[in-house]
């Protein structure tokens, strides 16, 4: 890596940041990546890199799987609409061109690179010479028949033409419908505290004092803030108040998630969603707030030696932040996927249990996955921030990605933290943070990139489990855990559909809470052996991602599929997993690689199998897994033995033969937490090993997967540090 340049010379926009009340030292350079070092620089965005031959054959493959269409016979009624989606193609929705967009071959193996991507360059080449030119008959036949490396790259196609087709995405609509940047912030709870760094006017506003602190995206800013410290929150993704929020998945995906939500393991064999934006996954996930198990505490308690998670701060810790984020189990009408849920399990025998939710009893939302229109599901925009903010001590700066954390020799004192009735002494270490470069992207100059020097005496990082590793690799760290030890919760889905004369008729499955009800049906089978087992619980499925998981056997059998998209339930066995992966930095990227267990593959082939049981209970007239084959079991029309052996033979198949990759929405462990150096990276009150003031508080700190959801315990985990923290402040100060 090159080395930073030095901090002397640079524009100084603000005061010295040493102690609370004082202001920032912003210190910044415009120039290259390269002027500023290897690990600096957002990717680009992406742009068509594809030949017109190229273009031709990829017009040609989208519209292979996707092609005009004369409506089916059985189909009597037809509106305008159902006429429309039948007969418009993928070319003509402009499917190709946005497909294309995700193509980048020089950067194919980084993690922002859409895995369709690998399946769009491996199907052009592959049909290239004569896709082009053959017929939609002939075309679906080459697809179906292409040997084993293409099919196991053709689905990541789909990933990208179906979903793509059904994001009714526009470049054009995505101007906050005429609104300024003042307008969309006025109208959000955090409009206070944003400082876009690409309006120069917005600038001033770090001399309004926020010293003290580098904070990226956690709940422990609020503690910090209002106890009198100065905050300051860098986040890599952008704001979207409320009323920026589109609710259409691609835009969603692209402005919201990392990797616009297609990220993926190295081998493509799990698909990664991890939120990019103001408060980070809590801003577009599912509700669900599970406190920390208790035989999940016993564990890292007594097998990793960490007593907090049995003290009396960590329960103080999870009340707090329920207490905060409104977090109550009541639901006053419960949306279509958890009702089937709840009916299979009633009427199977099996436990099911309502989901405390962040969310009141009455929310009936489907969308909060794209973000929450009407504010009620209480993320940490909608509360820890807005705390942090209001207290006049915190601002936090969008579009700004931490380039390297910055120290210095170890300062000369050590100081004694308290924390409940433990008192401990901080090893000494021998360097010690003292800030952190940054870089913020200018969305209207997409070429502009400005890199900022932000000192401090306490650096805070909480980018998540694929960035945290990253950054400390990039900022030099040593310890040979960094980026080990990944957990990802992998997760399977069977599906079932339930025509509409059926119980719930006017339900639709994007509708209603996302996560209400769950079921420890299989995950009681394994907790007496380990205590890692599998819950069953639902998905939320919009067009585009419906269409990512659903097999493609054919046009016609897509479309058919899709046109029983809000009809079509889904169920999921998510795994504590067993197993381990690893984030290796790449260039400025990362790579994510990761290999499922033989136990966590079998406790999700017992998962499905539950979960197309549950399925066929509740009513479905038709249950499947999404295996590549898409076979069908006809539910009605099978003895109950027949069925039996019939699920046991689809759930059986494993992951190996999934038409889509196994799904994860909770990265844990690359950073994790430990009594000793030697198998952690940082210690039971989240401050590194190697580096004093440089504390981590996000879900790479967890020893283990946790099993469950995990936003309880990393906010709870940030509380107790944050604590820690504020501690060792008021003693040295």
């Amino acid at each position: 890596m090159a080395a930073l340049p030095s901090m002397r010379g640079h524009k100084e926009i603000a005061g010295d940041l040493t102690m609370p009340k004082e202001e920032v030292v912003v210190e910044v350079r415009e120039g290259g990546a390269a002027e500023i070092g290897e690990g600096a620089g957002m990717q680009l965005a992406y742009e068509n890199t594809l030949s017109d031959r190229q273009m031709d054959s990829l017009n040609a493959l989208c519209d292979t799987l996707w092609p005009s269409l004369s409506p089916p016979t059985h189909l009597t009624m037809l509106d305008d609409s159902l006429l429309t989606y039948y007969t418009t193609s993928a070319s003509m929705a402009g499917t190709p061109q946005r497909v294309s967009r995700r193509v980048d071959l020089p950067e194919i193996a980084t993690p922002g690179v859409v895995p369709a991507a690998v399946g769009v360059v491996a199907a052009v080449y592959l049909l290239l010479k004569s896709v082009a030119e053959e017929k939609r008959e002939d075309n679906e036949r080459m697809v179906v028949q292409l040997p084993v490396p293409a099919q196991d790259a053709l689905p990541k196609l789909q990933d990208a033409a179906p979903s793509r087709f059904f994001h009714p995405e526009d470049d054009d609509d995505q101007d906050e419908q005429g609104m300024g940047m003042e307008d969309a912030l006025l109208l959000g709870p955090l409009y206070r505290g944003i400082v876009d760094l690409t309006h120069s006017k917005h600038t001033h506003l770090l001399r309004r004092g926020c010293g003290g602190f580098w904070v990226w995206r956690w709940s422990g800013s609020r503690i910090l803030a209002k106890a009198g410290y100065k905050v300051l929150v860098l986040e890599k993704g952008d704001y979207f108040a409320r009323s920026r929020l589109s609710l259409l998945e691609g835009p969603t995906m692209d402005q919201m998630y990392e990797g616009s939500g297609f990220m993926a393991t190295a081998d493509l064999g799990v698909l990664i969603l991890a939120g990019s934006t103001v408060g980070g996954g809590s801003t577009v996930n599912w509700s669900a707030c599970i406190k920390t198990p208790k035989h999940v505490r016993k564990e890292w308690c007594e097998e990793e030696g960490l007593e907090v998670f049995e003290s009396g701060m960590y329960e103080e810790a999870m009340e707090a932040v329920c207490e905060r984020m409104g977090v109550q189990s009541q639901v006053v009408e419960e949306g279509f996927n958890n009702s089937v849920l709840r009916r299979g399990c009633v009427e199977l025998g099996y436990p099911v249990t309502s989901i405390p939710r962040n969310a009141p009893s009455d929310h009936y939302c489907g969308w909060c996955c794209l973000g929450c229109k009407d504010g009620r599901k209480q993320g940490t925009a909608e509360t820890w921030l807005v705390d942090a903010v209001e207290s006049g001590n915190a601002l936090i700066l969008t579009n700004c990605k931490a380039v390297k954390v910055l120290y210095s020799s170890s300062r000369q004192q050590q100081q004694p933290i308290m924390s409940g009735r433990r008192r401990r002494r901080r090893r000494r270490r021998k360097r010690s943070a003292i800030g952190v470069v940054f870089e913020h992207h200018d969305h209207d100059h997409d070429q502009k990139r400005s890199y900022y020097v932000v000192k401090s005496r306490v650096t805070v990082v909480a980018a998540g489990a694929l960035e945290t590793p990253a950054l400390l690799k990039r900022s030099g760290l040593k310890n040979p855990n960094i980026g080990k030890h990944l957990r990802l919760h992998p997760v399977a889905m069977a599906w079932g559909y339930f025509p509409d004369q059926q119980q719930d008729e006017k339900k639709k499955s994007f509708e209603g809470g996302i996560m209400t009800a769950m079921s420890t049906v299989v995950d009681e089978d394994h907790q007496s052996e380990s205590g890692y087992g599998v819950l069953i619980q639902t998905p939320a499925l919009h067009p585009g991602m419906f269409s990512v998981v659903t097999p493609w056997v054919s046009a016609e059998e897509m479309r058919e599929r899709m046109r029983r998209f809000s009809r079509t339930a889904h169920v999921f066995a998510l795994a504590r997993d067993q197993g381990e992966g690893e984030v290796r930095t790449w260039g400025h990227n990362y790579r994510v690689s990761y290999q499922l267990s033989h136990r966590d593959q079998e406790k999700l082939k017992k998962g499905v199998d539950q979960c197309m049981r549950i399925l066929a209970a509740a009513g479905a007239e038709e249950v499947g897994t999404q295996h590549w084959e898409g076979r069908r079991v006809e539910v009605r029309k099978l003895s109950s033995r027949e069925f039996d052996r019939r699920v046991r033979e689809e759930s059986g198949r494993g992951a190996a033969g999934l038409n889509a990759p196994l799904c994860s929405a909770h990265q844990m462990g690359t950073c994790r937490m430990g009594r000793e150096e030697s198998s952690s990276v940082v210690d039971e009150w989240g401050e590194t090993w190697e580096v004093e003031a440089l504390y981590l508080a996000d879900a790479s700190v967890f020893p283990t997967a946790l099993g469950v959801n995990p936003m309880v315990t990393v906010q709870a985990i940030a509380y107790c540090t944050a604590h820690s923290i504020l501690h060792l402040l008021n003693t040295t100060s």
